[in-house]
């Protein structure tokens, strides 16, 4: 069903994560975890999955993102919109005005560099250290890539900052 990628096989908690852990505490859900996988049939881009066991005991999958990412599925929800504003806003700059009310999609993720401070995924999330990730946002027949610098906050969560230099308009 799945191909796992050689340095990803193992599940990994996420009872840590902002949004596990509610569901916990609510007794939505028992415990989440997430696994790195390929689809089989699939392009060869790796996808994070966090696997849920619910109340009930049964299971469901959601995916959390396409690529290689250090940000859990909260951090995810919390900086999409602004890497989002970003890209429609580097666009608009150049004379492409999409309006705020565009479709997007996150495209495929990936690490930009590693602060050496960065400390360990430890249930889901990282509390210390610094990392840069590139985000890339697919809107109005165009590619952005934004570029996310992340500052674990050594309580489970993680500022984000994006500069207007950090954004690039890929030509088509």
């Amino acid at each position: 069903m799945f191909d796992f990628p050689s340095s990803n096989r193992k599940l990994q908690p996420a009872t840590a994560e902002r949004f596990v852990f509610s569901a916990v505490l609510n007794r939505t859900i028992r415990n989440a975890w997430t696994v790195i996988a390929r689809l089989p049939g699939c392009d060869d881009v790796p996808a994070r999955y966090m696997i849920m066991r619910n109340a009930d005991d049964s299971i469901r999958t959601i995916r959390v993102n396409r690529g290689i990412s250090y940000a859990w599925d909260s951090l995810i929800s919390d900086t999409l919109p602004l890497v989002r504003l970003a890209a429609l806003t580097a666009l608009k700059g150049k004379g492409i005005d999409c309006g705020t009310e565009a479709k997007f999609k996150l495209g495929v993720t990936r690490i930009a560099s590693e602060g050496k401070d960065l400390g360990g995924d430890s249930f889901g999330v990282r509390y210390a250290g610094t990392w840069s990730e590139i985000w890339p946002i697919e809107t109005c027949n165009r590619k952005v890539e934004v570029r996310v610098d992340f500052t674990a906050d050594g309580d489970g969560g993680a500022y984000s900052h994006i500069t207007g230099g950090q954004v690039a308009i890929l030509p088509k």
